[in-house]
């Protein structure tokens, strides 16, 4: 298992099965094509959920936290 490249298997939620998004370089060292964060996961299951990706809450210090620093819903997953 490469630490730059790995799978993930998801199912339910509307999610449609037998999709495959990304692909990774000969060795499977690296994405080869469409790049993904664990936060695009984050983001596709909060999405999936309903729940507005935008919300924050406050840290020990009173400071806004985002429940997602950065990272956009799957598309191809629906």
């Amino acid at each position: 298992h490469w630490g730059n490249a790995m799978s993930v298997l998801i199912a339910g939620g509307g999610v449609q099965g037998g999709r495959i998004v990304g692909s990774t370089d000969a060795k499977a060292e690296r994405p080869k094509d469409r790049p993904l964060s664990p936060s695009d996961l984050h983001a596709t299951i909060f999405h999936v959920l309903g729940v507005d990706q935008h919300v924050s809450f406050p840290d020990f210090a009173g400071r806004p936290t985002s429940i997602i620093e950065q990272g956009n819903v799957i598309s191809e997953l629906f």
